[in-house]
């Protein structure tokens, strides 16, 4: 096997294991997430440094997000590209 398919074979394989993180994490995530929002409605708008930091964990949890699901979408690439290996 050449090179090439053992990269899009690993890549297969970290995208599926990155889904079933996503599939336990994203309940927590949504969880934090309402926290986060309920921490921006209940601050007074003068606090602008606590305001500041919970848009930057929001923003630290949609990135984390995000990097995830580019880890399953790149797998699922990979997997399409096996397939068309294949026929």
């Amino acid at each position: 096997m050449d090179q090439r398919k053992l990269d899009l074979q690993q890549e297969v394989e970290v995208g599926y294991q990155a889904e079933g993180l996503i599939e336990k994490l994203n309940p927590y995530f949504d969880m934090m997430e309402l926290q986060l929002i309920k921490g921006i409605r209940a601050c007074s708008v003068a606090d602008t440094e606590s305001l500041h930091n919970i848009k930057l964990q929001l923003h630290a949890l949609d990135k984390l997000r995000f990097n995830i699901q580019s880890v399953i979408d790149t797998g699922k690439l990979a997997t399409n590209e096996l397939e068309k290996d294949h026929e």
